[in-house]
């Protein structure tokens, strides 16, 4: 039959004669028993300890993840501020007049023009940007009606080796709006690209289309006297462009 001491199975049956009191204390099996017990306690103390300061800290990341994930789901149903599309006072301290080549094989001057410009750098090649701009400012010109006649898009080729005036004329002729393609030697077209604060980077691809143009994808709204007025997005939409160009 086990013994209990403290609440807990002992090791073994006491020794004979040994049961009881004896000098200098309890036995020293019931001794080493209560210290078993003591430590048991202890370390389940210590256990529940961790266990709770675990919970508390799993709790408090949960919280935070809450509010974390929770904020973000409350911004995007709340969605970006809507755009200033107000055009600037003061116009731009970049841009100015320049000299190129048309798809005609005529010379260009911007400040012979006197009427609003949309002006964007591209190329003919260019697989997604150049077409998409070029097709969403159609858009514009309908929405605009008999207004559009005062509007004229520039596209600005920044690939002077491959898109001559001929190249150009026929790229253009498949967009049903007023717009000029423009060309030159390339450090011509070089200045005009830095005059408007733009970039444009070659890359070889290596592939059977040749190579490929990274380049600025801003539109340029320029006004009757040639200042810089207000800087279109590629995400804008046709009815921005439209609220845009309608304050020139």
């Amino acid at each position: 039959m086990k013994n209990k001491s403290q609440g807990h199975l002992s090791p073994g049956p006491f020794p004979k004669g040994k049961g009881r009191e004896v000098k200098g204390g309890l036995n020293p099996v019931i001794n080493d028993c209560r210290s078993i017990g003591l430590r048991s306690q202890v370390k389940r103390q210590d256990s529940c300890m961790w266990l709770d300061f675990d919970l508390r800290l799993v709790t408090m990341l949960l919280s935070l993840l809450i509010l974390v994930f929770g904020g973000c789901q409350q911004a995007e149903q709340m969605g970006e501020p809507e755009r200033d599309l107000t055009l600037e006072k003061e116009v731009f301290p970049i841009g100015g007049d320049f000299t190129l080549t048309d798809q005609h094989g005529q010379p260009f001057r911007l400040a012979d023009l006197k009427r609003p410009v949309l002006l964007f750098f591209g190329y003919a090649t260019c697989p997604d940007y150049c077409p998409q701009t070029l097709a969403r400012l159609a858009q514009v010109y309908a929405v605009l009606g008999a207004d559009a006649q005062d509007v004229l898009t520039v596209f600005v080729s920044v690939d002077s080796e491959r898109d001559t005036p001929e190249v150009l004329k026929t790229y253009l002729s498949h967009f049903d709006m007023d717009v000029v393609g423009l060309t030159g030697k390339k450090d011509v077209v070089d200045a005009v690209v830095k005059q408007y604060a733009g970039f444009y980077e070659v890359r070889d691809e290596g592939s059977a289309a040749g190579y490929l143009i990274d380049h600025s994808l801003y539109i340029y709204v320029v006004d009757r006297e040639g200042g810089v007025r207000f800087l279109l997005r590629s995400t804008d939409s046709v009815a921005d462009i439209v609220t845009v160009v309608r304050q020139l």
